[in-house]
């Protein structure tokens, strides 16, 4: 092997440890903001008084791979400006241009990163992204479940239940209760009074609604024509939870919840345009790499300014033309695959030529 080609690999080398350090320190700082984001929507349902450290752990977790996969993208551009802006700034780009490094050589090193980047966020795509959000919603319902449960509190009406108001005497455990009132107006024009010596909250599946499960008491009905009253041993009564449920529950991301292969199963044209867009969302760190590494070869300190500025626009303008084209698409103007791939495209264009400019100026100053 050749010294000059054993240098370029060591070059390379350099140029992604470089690079590779500010987008790891960005990559968990963007991540921790989101978790903190998270945290700050959720309140209502990770404050409750039944939620146990557990719980939150397991929130934490589930979310994770989709906070990686938003933030991935922009924290490799951060770490993409911060290293070529150091080697810039310190004159290292012109004295490994000097040695005959030639520009699309210095695209390499970014390139392996940004790869390696689209793949990780490939597969989380596939798998535990919309896995770790389809579990975060369950796991949110049931926490929901058990703060409205463990909220009853002793002689104060709770009315948080869709159109059923409960009033207990005494509270002798969670979800377990003495001397039970019960008013059930969700047929208005026939409301339920339930009374009952004990009371407690049955087990339910997964998705199930809650139960309540009265014993010895008494069941009062009335219409306009006549009034009833019906003792029992025991009774079950369904409660309502799903609009306390849907009210509460702050973690939804409906199509991040699917993978790409389970949207263009679904056949339906607005999911494949999101499908091919979840793809184009993978690719990103690519088409940043294609447009920031000759952006950050410009040639004086201002044309370096210059083309960060563009470069962090580039990271709106990406968002902006993916919001066009896939509106487009969904209009029958584009087709699905071109809608989700357009921004990328169009980077592709654009950084084939700033690295075309880069190479007829050679060197920065």
């Amino acid at each position: 092997m050749s010294r000059k080609i054993k240098f370029s690999r060591l070059l390379q080398r350099y140029v992604l440890a470089e690079i590779a350090a500010p987008y790891l320190a960005w990559l968990g700082l963007l991540v921790t903001l989101m978790w903190v984001m998270a945290v700050l929507k959720g309140t209502d349902v990770l404050l409750g008084s039944q939620v146990t450290a557990w719980d939150f752990a397991r929130v934490s977790a589930y979310l994770l791979p989709h906070f990686v996969v938003q933030a991935a993208p922009v924290a490799f551009l951060l770490g993409l400006l911060i290293g070529f802006g150091r080697l810039s700034e310190d004159r290292e780009l012109v004295a490994m241009q000097a040695f005959g490094l030639s520009p699309w050589r210095l695209w390499v090193a970014p390139l392996l990163l940004a790869a390696a980047t689209s793949l990780a966020l490939g597969l989380l795509a596939f798998g535990p992204q919309p896995w770790g959000l389809q579990a975060v919603q369950r796991l949110a319902e049931e926490i929901i479940k058990r703060n409205l449960v463990g909220d009853v509190k002793p002689g104060v009406f709770h009315d948080e239940l869709q159109r059923v108001t409960l009033y207990v005497e005494r509270v002798d455990a969670p979800g377990q209760w003495g001397n039970v009132l019960v008013y059930d107006e969700r047929v208005p024009e026939t409301p339920v009074l339930l009374l009952a010596q004990r009371g407690r909250v049955g087990e339910t599946r997964e998705g199930a609604p809650l139960e309540l499960l009265l014993e010895r008491g008494a069941l009062y009905r009335s219409d306009e024509q006549t009034d009833s009253r019906l003792e029992f041993q025991t009774a079950r009564l369904s409660l309502g939870v799903e609009e306390a449920v849907w009210q509460k529950n702050r973690f939804r991301a409906v199509r991040d919840e699917m993978t790409p292969a389970q949207m263009f199963a679904a056949g339906e044209p607005s999911l494949s345009i999101a499908g091919h867009w979840k793809l184009g969302q993978v690719l990103m760190p690519i088409s940043f790499a294609l447009l920031g590494v000759p952006l950050g070869l410009r040639r004086r300190t201002s044309g370096r300014a210059r083309g960060a500025v563009v470069t962090l626009g580039g990271y709106a303008a990406f968002y902006v033309l993916a919001q066009v084209s896939t509106s487009l698409g969904e209009r029958g103007r584009l087709p699905p695959l071109l809608a989700g791939q357009l921004p990328n495209l169009v980077f592709l264009v654009l950084g084939l030529l700033a690295l075309w400019l880069a190479e007829r100026r050679g060197a920065a100053r």
